[in-house]
């Protein structure tokens, strides 16, 4: 089974990606010009980005939101509608496990929003209530789709801008967590220019796959692996 990874995209939505069986997006899907407009960002998930995911050449979507999905954070229950219109074979995930089946094969999909807090962006809490966001993940699973990083791994920015901190910045509460998961991968975005390879932890795989690089411009390829 092949699978393609993504995130970060902030309204770029490319017309190259790889063919796949299933396609994972870690968050940050929604134009920056136009993320806190309600109306706006509704008016393209139900067209733009909904006809993007009906071009892609994969069996099967799964989404997560990220910081800078307002639209996702602020209107919970008309995303739950919008993206159910979409068909079967879209799978949006908030904080929430799913069984995705492709071909007979069964993938177990943890997908979290949740980052930690650095500024007033969407889908950001205090270490408290990350670790009861976190809990909700299962003891066994085959994929975490997460937008925020484990502290640790993959979460040194590579990309040196004045905005940007030095060292490990990534989520200490998913660390802790992941430390008691057996899962296989990990995937994420939210830190653009962190470490893309695939990354050993604990008998799992991490990977960054922002499309973005830190200056909001295509920087980096998807990352496709066979499941």
């Amino acid at each position: 089974m092949i699978i393609c990874a993504i995130s970060d995209l902030h309204g770029y939505l490319p017309k190259d990606l790889p063919e796949s069986d299933l396609l994972l997006i870690a968050g940050d899907i929604m134009p920056l010009r136009f993320q806190s407009n309600m109306a706006r960002s509704k008016e393209w998930l139900e067209k733009e980005f909904k006809q993007w995911c009906k071009d892609q050449e994969t069996y099967e979507i799964v989404l997560v939101g990220g910081n800078h999905d307002f639209y996702f954070e602020r209107e919970p229950i008309d995303t739950k509608v919008i993206f159910n219109d979409y068909g079967p074979w879209f799978h949006y995930l908030h904080n929430e496990t799913e069984i995705i089946n492709i071909e007979g094969e069964q993938i177990k999909i943890f997908g979290t929003p949740y980052c930690h807090q650095f500024g007033d962006w969407a889908f950001m809490d205090e270490d408290d209530k990350l670790r009861e966001y976190f809990a909700e993940c299962p003891d066994e699973v085959d994929i975490i789709l997460s937008h925020d990083a484990p502290y640790g791994i993959t979460d040194v920015c590579l990309e040196k801008l004045a905005h940007i901190s030095e060292g490990h910045i990534g989520n200490i509460p998913l660390r802790k967590r992941i430390n008691m998961v057996n899962f296989k991968y990990l995937i994420h975005g939210h830190l653009h220019s962190s470490d893309h390879a695939l990354t050993e932890f604990k008998g799992g795989l991490v990977a960054n796959v922002s499309l973005l690089g830190e200056r909001y411009t295509p920087n980096y390829p998807p990352l496709l692996f066979d499941y």
